[in-house]
This record gives structure tokens, C-alpha cells and sequence, in this order.
């Protein structure tokens, strides 16, 4: 419906059917994502959460996560994908303030009975009307707004209770799997093996785990490697080789092409910066 980018920011107006992403993703931006209407389904991290009409979503950068259709109905969405480059420029200009807060968080939700959600609400409209009229000095008004809105989640973030995923003994158990092999990203683990820890069925164990986090358990498993992969590149200097190793690879040729397939880039390109 509506495209449009400025300086570290890309705004995104879109209206869709009852879509699904097709994978997770897991990319260096922010987004910010405004439900307009109808409601949605978020799997961050190793959980899952019901997103209503008019709710207002932070997820952080390198944060995996994927959206889904809750009732096979349309919706309308703003998306505003935010490089963190925009975050430390405004730091920067308030040596005193610090954003550190939300971008430590995977997901922060603002609910349209929150306080601070009319005020969020009006900064959106105001940056995508601002996208879409461009009047003299727009893109600097666009990047104070949302710098503003950013200012709002973290106070929204930090003046409530976390929100909490779906509970059911299904979403639990399989809470409890993401976790684990989260935390073990570096390791083989067959099917089975994830059966006999958890005490389930391998068709249970199949067809919750696609349920719950709209992925296969193989899949979900690729993704923490290739999270895990980005970190050590980003925080060391070992090579390809020993990274692929480090995240349970133990052919290059097959982690390269699991990381392109995630990132976008060879390990070689990411870890040149191309």
C-alpha cells in the first residue's frame, strides 16, 4: 500500500489476507509493527503471543521471530524497521540518556487500553503521514518523532509486568523445548533424543512444535545456530571454519550455505561487512 525510506529508517504500509511469513527472521534492525486491524500471532525468541487489533510491538535486533494469521482474517499493518545506527546517533545527543533498556528486551508490547498507546499511536500517524506528504524538513521530523515513539516503548517496557505468552501444557512444553535447544545450539540432537528428555511422541512432538512456533523443529534448530553464528562474529575473531565447528557444523560448505540462507550473505561477506 505504502513503501517509503529515509536515513536508517524504511516505512512500510501494508494490507494482507490471512498471511503467514513463509520462515523466521532474524536481521540487525528494529521494528516497530502497529496492528491497524485484525489480530496476530508473534513467535519471538522461544515464545509465543496473541497481538490484538491497535497493539503497538518493539522486537529487538537479532531477535528471531515470525508472524502468523490468529483468525484467517485480513489485516492492515505499519511496519517501521529501524537500523540501530538511527538509535546510537540520537544517544549520542543526550549523553545522559540511554535506550538500553528496550533494546535489551526481545519484544515489548503496548496494548491499546495502555496509557502511553494513544500517545505511540498519534507519533506513528504522524511519521507515516510525514513518509507519505513530505513537506520541507520531513525526514528530520520523521526522526525525531520516532525517536519519541522509542522514548514511549522503553517507558512502556519498564512500567509493567512482562507480557505473557500463551500458556496452554502444549505451548509450555514446547517453551520448554526452544529453551533448550537454544542453549545448546552448538550440539547434535536428533528427534529422538529430544522425545526421550521431554517424555513426548515424536508426532507430538512434530506437529506442536510447527503449531506453536510456526517452524519444524529442524528448522528451528538451523536458526539458533546461525544466531549463535552472527554473535561470534560480531564478538571474536575466529575463523569460518572454527565457528561453523563452534555452532555444530562440521562440513563449511553446509554452514555456509545454512548462514546464506538465513542472513542473506556467505559467513565471508557478513564478516566483511558486504
Amino acid at each position: 500500500m505504502f513503501h517509503a525510506t529515509v536515513k536508517n529508517v524504511r516505512i512500510d504500509l501494508d494490507e494482507q489476507g490471512a498471511f503467514n511469513m513463509p520462515s523466521h527472521e532474524m536481521h540487525g534492525t528494529i521494528e516497530v509493527y502497529y496492528l491497524i486491524e485484525g489480530e496476530r500471532m508473534y513467535f519471538v525468541e522461544n515464545q509465543r503471543f496473541l497481538v490484538p487489533r491497535g497493539a503497538i510491538v518493539y522486537v529487538g535486533s537479532n531477535r528471531l521471530h515470525k508472524t502468523f494469521s490468529a483468525n484467517n482474517h485480513p489485516h492492515v499493518r505499519l511496519l517501521l524497521e529501524v537500523d540501530p545506527v538511527f538509535v546510537r546517533e540520537w544517544e549520542a545527543r543526550f549523553p545522559g540518556y540511554s535506550l538500553t533498556f528496550l533494546a535489551s528486551r526481545a519484544f515489548a508490547l503496548c496494548l491499546p487500553e495502555h496509557a502511553e498507546h494513544a500517545y505511540a499511536a498519534e507519533l506513528l500517524a504522524r511519521i507515516l503521514d510525514l513518509a507519505r506528504t513530505q513537506p520541507g524538513g520531513y525526514e528530520q521530523q520523521i526522526s525525531c518523532s520516532l525517536f519519541a515513539l522509542l522514548v514511549c516503548m522503553q517507558r512502556v517496557s519498564g512500567s509493567h509486568t512482562p507480557e505473557q505468552p500463551l500458556k496452554s501444557h502444549k505451548h509450555q512444553k514446547i517453551y520448554e523445548i526452544t529453551q533448550y535447544l537454544s542453549s545448546t545450539s552448538g550440539e547434535i540432537i536428533s528427534l529422538d533424543e529430544l522425545c526421550a528428555r521431554f517424555f513426548i511422541s515424536k508426532y507430538y512432538l512434530c506437529h506442536s512444535f510447527k503449531d506453536v512456533t510456526g517452524t519444524s523443529v529442524a528448522s528451528f534448530i538451523r536458526l539458533v545456530r546461525i544466531k549463535r553464528a552472527r554473535v561470534l562474529f560480531d564478538d571474536t575473531k575466529m575463523s569460518v571454519s572454527s565457528v561453523a565447528r563452534q555452532v555444530g557444523y562440521d562440513s563449511v560448505a553446509r554452514f555456509s550455505r545454512a548462514f546464506k540462507s538465513v542472513v542473506g550473505v556467505t559467513p565471508r561477506e557478513y564478516r566483511r561487512g558486504e
